[in-house]
């Protein structure tokens, strides 16, 4: 997949590529990742202590995290729905939650997720459902001004974790948010892995996503530590065999790599 701190490919489809391309170049003051629909299954209900299964000791060697899965929506990047919303839906004096409905409710949204649309036809669909006069160029800004540009998570972090584990990013976004983080990010170096559910076809919590997820971590699911802030993703990560751990703030998370021996000092 190539060095940890070389670029990647956006994707591994041509389709992904060509609509990467398509996206306009973004100022610093850009960027947005909504969450993907969710399915509601049968699955019981876990306890956060059970999505934050990893021992208080580092664990045997059959165990041993040789791969880290990280998502990037409120785990490594700040996420302000409202702000693109607003702007989104200002042309028709619609409310941000009334802008959320509309996108979240559409019946091409997991569409777009899943990378089956390309970005300018996207644009035109939404734009004809929010009654939209924005250009392109003026979409893709909007779109993408709900993430902030100061990470959650430090790139030294990323640096430190992988000298020692392999590091793969899994997350529900699209060509144009995927284009922005490349471009706007640095901490993507560190990953040599991306699974973005528009170039996968899948999004979380399909089972097909965590499956190539782990493909790319190179290691046995047991060996591989999942972190997300959504419970219903992590859940599906336990499922699926790895080891997870829930999300809550960044002090947390660097208490548990701390105690698992993870990061150095």
């Amino acid at each position: 997949m190539g060095d940890r701190c070389g670029r990647l490919p956006l994707a591994t489809t041509g389709h992904l590529r060509r609509a990467a391309r398509e996206v306009p170049e973004t100022s610093e003051s850009d960027h947005l990742s909504f969450p993907a629909p969710t399915r509601r299954g049968s699955r019981p209900r876990l306890a956060v202590a059970e999505l934050s299964r990893t021992s208080p000791q580092p664990p045997e060697s059959g165990r041993a995290v040789k791969a880290i899965i990280f998502d990037i929506g409120r785990v490594i990047v700040s996420v302000n729905l409202k702000r693109a919303l607003t702007t989104l839906g200002g042309g028709a004096n619609l409310s941000p939650e009334r802008v959320w409905t509309t996108i979240e409710t559409d019946p091409r949204w997991r569409e777009w997720q899943e990378g089956r649309i390309e970005p300018r036809e996207w644009h035109v669909h939404l734009a004809r459902r929010l009654q939209s006069t924005h250009t392109f160029e003026q979409f893709c800004a909007a779109w993408n001004s709900a993430l902030d540009l100061e990470p959650i998570l430090g790139e030294d972090l990323f640096e430190q974790l992988a000298r020692r584990h392999r590091l793969v990013l899994l997350s529900n976004t699209d060509p144009i948010h995927v284009a922005y983080l490349e471009a706007n990010f640095r901490f993507p170096r560190y990953f040599a892995a991306r699974v973005y559910s528009c170039a996968v076809g899948a999004c979380k919590p399909d089972a097909v996503i965590y499956r190539r997820a782990i493909v790319e971590a190179r290691a046995a699911p047991e060996q591989v530590l999942y972190i997300d802030d959504a419970r219903e993703y992590v859940e599906a990560g336990l499922q699926a065999g790895m080891q997870v751990h829930l999300f809550e703030s960044a002090g947390h998370l660097l208490d548990m790599f701390r105690r698992q021996g993870h990061l150095e000092g």
